[in-house]
């Protein structure tokens, strides 16, 4: 379960959503208001806290986005004072499914190598037309080779995400941008070819437009639960050094004050 963490008027409020849909408010960590909204498109939770002596109502608004991220806005007292997106997917669910993305492209680009090498086509469960039709579909202006070296990059990303996400985050952002420009620019050639084929099928047309806007957009997914996931990390790592810098500081402090109380000669 991910988290969000934020000061108010010297009040700590957590959000967080859990892979099950189900969304939790925290208020100087306890837990003030939880709902399961796996099938509402929008969720708010009420809640009032004691500041000051006074009575302060909250509402927090949990909104997907077309990426799937939770789109949290917080009003106290009717008044926006925070605006933040929480991803629901673990660093561990996001590398299984960057895994099978690689396996996918692998498998595109060694399949049509595997097939050359055979002499007939005849015991084979896919036919040259429909090799074709997978490189139309996937493949960028006519070759797997690209195919395969983001094959060999989303599989290095399912073993070392989170090393990356932390040192190197914009290196997992471009990689999927250029993916997915790559998909936008081949498009209207792979749909040409298609449309040059014989025999020219519509349903292959539907599919390859249809399958092509699928992968565009399981390409922004990742890029931008990877750029969510990365910002929490990063807060974690953040936090356990100011825990660990904590104790020093007392220690260091402490020290001092012995030196200063031990008299002179």
């Amino acid at each position: 379960m991910n988290k969000i963490s934020f000061k108010i008027e010297n009040h700590e409020i957590q959000l967080a959503v859990a892979s099950a849909g189900k969304e939790y408010v925290y208020y100087d960590n306890v837990i003030v208001s939880e709902k399961l909204s796996i099938f509402k498109p929008s969720s708010t939770h009420h809640f009032e806290a004691i500041e000051n002596g006074k009575t302060t109502k909250y509402d927090v608004t949990f909104r997907p986005t077309l990426s799937l991220l939770a789109q949290c806005v917080v009003k106290r007292n009717n008044v926006v004072v925070k605006k933040d997106v929480i991803c629901s997917l673990t660093p561990g669910l996001l590398r299984i499914y960057f895994f099978f993305f690689s396996l996918a492209y692998l498998t595109l680009s060694i399949l049509p190598f595997l097939i050359t090498r055979r002499s007939s086509y005849d015991n084979l469960s896919i036919s040259r037309y429909d090799l074709n039709y997978l490189t139309l579909l996937y493949g960028d202006f006519g070759t797997v080779g690209i195919a395969f070296i983001f094959g060999i990059l989303f599989l290095s990303f399912s073993f070392f995400l989170i090393t990356i996400l932390v040192k190197l985050p914009n290196l997992v952002t471009t990689v999927l941008w250029i993916r997915i420009g790559l998909m936008i620019a081949s498009s209207p050639w792979a749909v040409a070819k298609l449309i040059q084929s014989q025999p020219f099928l519509s349903d292959k047309l539907y599919e390859t437009v249809a399958l092509r806007v699928v992968t565009i957009w399981f390409c922004w997914f990742l890029l931008e639960h990877s750029k969510a996931v990365s910002k929490m990390l990063k807060l974690q790592q953040s936090l356990v050094t100011h825990l660990t810098r904590i104790p020093e500081k007392a220690s260091g402090t402490a020290t001092q004050q012995m030196l200063a109380s031990v008299p002179e000669g």
